[in-house]
């Protein structure tokens, strides 16, 4: 007798699709902390009334697949996620290179994601990224997270036959950041962010039962600094209405080649701070969350421009 699936012998793959909705086989694998993607099966029940006065009839409807995964921020293969998040990139170096990732208008076609749940794997295809995020923490590996949606579900018994193969380069920590605002380096306690497409995932025609697409719509770029409060930097932005720079800088303490570092940096050239007066809730240090929205200039300068250093030739195949 098979025993129960295993998560810790579950894997996730993904690669790009030429033909929205065509399955394809993974070309990369992250390690992941936890996923929630499902099927999210719709039905109906008649309403016809016989004399039995209970239900006697029910019809599957629609399908509407996708859910959350969760990951450690890794300088390698993660990216192609942003890639999918954001919508372009350009490429430069060789045996070390530099990869920067911008949204656009357009999103790529779409990914196949296969989870391999121990005793059967899934596929999910036509697969858009709704929203990406990101966490930092001092004393904590960077975590990401991606939330799909998708055209179709496929469940299969038994193994897909495909490897898992992992980068060796390691996630990036907490102690790894540097933190600048407004082109000056500064203490914050911790630091999120969001991007979402704003997904449209309601378009189903008739005679289907999956989604006939999924359309991005207007996109949104917040995030949250948590500080200590010891001055007035970013309370007079805040007041003031200013807008200003905001870079998060990830530099690993592992080596490509030669004296070049993995590197990750987060930058958001223009944003305005939301909130929020300082308050005492308590005896202890005074703490204060700020949250802020990023704004687009140009294709050039949008609400945010991700540019990570790997020993990966491409971030969208």
């Amino acid at each position: 007798m098979t025993g129960p699936a295993v998560g810790a012998k579950g894997f996730i793959g993904f690669g790009p699709e030429s033909t929205w909705g065509t399955a394809v086989t993974p070309t990369r694998y992250i390690e992941f902390l936890s996923e929630g993607l499902k099927r999210n099966q719709s039905g109906v029940v008649s309403n016809g009334i016989q004399p039995y006065r209970g239900a006697t009839s029910y019809k599957r409807t629609t399908i509407a697949p996708g859910g959350d995964i969760n990951f450690e921020m890794c300088p390698e293969d993660v990216p192609t996620l942003i890639y999918h998040a954001l919508g372009s990139a350009s490429t430069t170096g060789s045996s070390i290179y530099t990869h920067t990732i911008k949204p656009t208008i357009d999103l790529p076609t779409g990914l196949t994601f296969e989870i391999d749940r121990d005793v059967a794997y899934f596929i999910y295809a036509g697969s858009k990224i709704n929203t990406w995020s990101m966490s930092f923490a001092p004393n904590e590996i960077i975590t990401g997270s991606v939330s799909v949606s998708a055209k179709t579900e496929t469940g299969t018994i038994g193994a897909s036959g495909n490897t898992a193969s992992y980068s060796s380069a390691s996630p990036f920590t907490g102690v790894q950041a540097v933190v600048q605002v407004a082109g000056s380096n500064f203490g914050v306690m911790a630091a999120d962010f969001t991007v979402s497409n704003d997904i449209y995932e309601g378009k189903f025609e008739l005679g289907q039962n999956s989604r006939a697409a999924l359309i991005e719509q207007k996109r949104s770029v917040t995030g949250k600094l948590n500080i200590e409060f010891d001055d007035l930097t970013i309370y007079d932005l805040f007041v003031a209405g200013t807008e200003s720079t905001l870079r998060i800088t990830l530099t690993s303490d592992e080596l490509i080649s030669g004296s070049t570092y993995y590197s990750m940096d987060i930058y958001f050239p223009k944003i305005v701070y939301t909130g929020e007066t300082p308050t005492m809730d308590g005896p202890g240090i005074i703490t204060v969350d700020c949250p802020f929205t990023a704004l687009y200039t140009s294709s050039a300068s949008p609400e945010i421009i991700v540019t990570v250093v790997n020993s990966q030739s491409s971030v969208t195949s």
